[in-house]
């Protein structure tokens, strides 16, 4: 085999490849072994983590690079359970096929490009970030999309709009508490009671309710659900601030600046829920 791109791509078609193979030569009607299961998970894993990064930063079609990121998700929602055979063979027919396009496209970026020099636009993840898009990525894929979008408009110098970033954080946020917290779960935990005017559990809610289930004292959890409550606080004053300032440099570089404090507030509490610390 050749020495594999900075992005893996090499590595992540053979992946694919192996696991069509494996499951080719299963007979059963459901994958249930554990090694499959992993091998499924590791493709996903590998793509959005090393191979998904690149195609962005090389200027490959984001209609082709969202396709492709669907057909991953199916993937790993099939190897979470216990998934019939012809599902997985269908849905790896699908990663392949899209493969051969942005595959072609990606040989024909990479021929315009001195191929020697790093990629303008790479972004260069912290460990923190890094360690979130990982966790999020096993639990709730879309939510690691919204965040990593997030990080990545916090370093393009070009942008000048950051409404989208702030709601993808909050977005981010959002899931996360819906998966760890489902609303039926929280309302019937022991004392809890609806917020006047609230039909379901409030965000804050939910983040004391999984605190509470992890036995983390009320002084200990106080800290993210204020940070929830700041989250939303200047979301809202962030999107209000679009009709009430007239500069546009003003704004972007304001906007930008309370991007990044929500991001602060946001790395916080996903860190603590998801027990990144531990």
């Amino acid at each position: 085999m050749t020495d594999a791109a900075p992005d893996d791509w090499d590595g992540f078609v053979e992946a694919t490849q192996a696991l069509t193979a494996a499951l080719s030569k299963s007979k059963a009607a459901k994958v249930t072994r554990d090694d499959l299961r992993e091998s499924s998970k590791g493709v996903v894993q590998g793509y959005f983590t090393q191979t998904r990064p690149h195609l962005r930063d090389l200027g490959c079609s984001f209609q082709d690079i969202d396709h492709l990121d669907g057909l991953l998700q199916s993937l790993l929602a099939l190897a979470q359970g216990r998934s019939r055979r012809p599902k997985y063979i269908t849905t790896l027919a699908g990663i392949q096929k899209a493969q051969v396009k942005l595959g072609t496209e990606r040989l024909v970026l990479l021929g315009e490009k001195d191929y020697g020099a790093e990629p303008s636009g790479v972004v260069t993840f912290t460990d923190i970030e890094k360690d979130i898009m990982k966790m999020l990525l096993k639990i709730v894929p879309t939510a690691a999309l919204s965040y990593e979008q997030a990080v990545r408009d916090l370093h393009d110098p070009y942008r000048v709009s950051y409404r989208g970033s702030a709601n993808e954080l909050r977005e981010a946020l959002r899931e996360v508490l819906d998966h760890l917290a489902p609303n039926d779960a929280v309302v019937r935990s022991e004392g809890f009671k609806l917020v006047e005017g609230r039909r379901r559990p409030t965000q804050r809610q939910k983040v004391a309710y999984i605190l509470r289930a992890r036995r983390v004292s009320d002084t200990a959890g106080g800290a993210p659900q204020v940070s929830i409550s700041l989250v939303d606080e200047l979301t809202g004053s962030l999107a209000r601030s679009t009709y009430e300032r007239s500069s546009l440099s003003t704004h972007t570089a304001t906007a930008r600046r309370e991007v990044k404090q929500i991001k602060m507030y946001v790395d916080g509490i996903l860190a603590d829920l998801l027990e990144i610390h531990d």
